[in-house]
C-alpha cells in the first residue's frame, strides 16, 4: 500500500505542497489532477523517492520511500516520465528489456527476456519485438515505454508493494491511443500494483480512475472515489 501523511514540500522558502494525507491500496488506480505542473512534479518527486518530505511520511509497503536505496525501489517502483530517449539501434524488445535492468544478477538473461516478452503481449505491442524503436511512431513508443514499465516491477516483491507512475500519462497523440493506454495500465493494477496516472483530461480520468485527487495552491482540494469528486467538484481553497 502507498501511504502519504501530512506530506509537505518547500523549494526554499516557498511551500509548494502542504498537507497531503491518502493512500492507495495495491490493484487500485489513484488520478491525480491540478493546474500547477510544479506541483504535480514536486508529488512525483516524493513518490519517487527522490525528495523527502519536510514534514510527513510517504511510505510504500510500510517503508518510507526516500529512505529505499534506488536500486531496492527501483525492483519495486516504476516511473514513466513525459520523455525517455533510448538508444537509437535498439529494438523494441531491448528497450521493454531494459525495464529488467534493476534485477540483473538476481535471474538469468531467459528470465529477463521472458519477462519482456510477457511485458510486450501484455500491452498489445508484441507485433512490434523485433523492430527498432527509433521507427515506430510516438503513440507507439508510448505503449512500448509503458511495457518496460510493466517488465521492470512484473513480479511481486517480498518485502511490500509495487507502484506504477504515469506521468502525463494520456500523452499518446490520439485518443485512442491514449484510451489503450490507460487501459493497460488499469489492467495492469489487476496483478497486485498501485497505480498513479498524472492527468490533465478529466474525461480520461472518468473512466480509467478508482480515486482522484486533485491538487490547486499547493493543497489538496479533493481526494475521494472518482465518480464523487466529479459529481461534487473540489473544496474551496481556504483563505491563507
Amino acid at each position: 500500500m502507498l501511504e502519504l501523511f501530512e506530506v509537505g514540500v518547500s523549494v526554499g522558502p516557498r511551500t509548494v505542497l502542504s498537507s497531503l494525507d491518502f493512500s492507495l491500496a495495491e490493484g487500485q488506480v489513484l488520478g491525480i489532477v491540478g493546474s500547477s505542473p510544479n506541483e504535480r512534479a514536486a508529488l512525483l518527486r516524493v513518490l519517487t523517492g527522490e525528495t523527502k518530505p519536510r514534514p510527513g511520511s510517504a511510505k510504500l509497503g510500510g517503508q518510507e520511500l526516500w529512505r529505499q536505496p534506488l536500486a531496492e525501489l527501483a525492483r519495486r517502483c516504476a516511473y514513466l516520465p513525459q520523455r525517455l530517449a533510448f538508444d537509437l539501434d535498439a529494438s523494441v524488445l531491448e528497450v521493454v528489456q531494459g525495464g529488467r535492468a534493476p534485477h540483473r544478477g538476481r535471474e538469468s538473461r531467459r528470465m529477463s527476456q521472458e519477462i519482456a516478452e510477457l511485458a510486450l503481449d501484455f500491452t498489445g505491442v508484441w507485433a512490434l519485438a523485433s523492430l527498432p524503436y527509433i521507427d515506430l511512431s510516438q503513440g507507439q513508443q508510448r505503449r512500448v515505454q509503458l511495457a518496460r514499465g510493466f517488465a521492470q516491477i512484473w513480479q511481486p516483491v517480498a518485502d511490500g508493494g509495487r507502484l506504477l507512475l504515469l506521468d502525463e500519462a494520456e500523452s499518446a497523440p490520439e485518443p485512442s491511443q491514449q484510451n489503450q493506454l490507460l487501459a493497460s495500465a488499469r489492467r495492469f493494477a489487476t496483478r497486485g500494483v498501485a497505480v498513479v496516472l498524472v492527468l490533465r483530461d478529466l474525461k480520461l480520468a472518468a473512466c480509467h480512475t478508482d480515486q482522484l485527487l486533485v491538487l490547486g495552491q499547493g493543497r489538496m482540494l479533493a481526494y475521494a472515489a472518482t465518480p464523487e469528486v466529479l459529481r461534487t467538484g473540489p473544496a474551496p481553497v481556504p483563505a491563507l
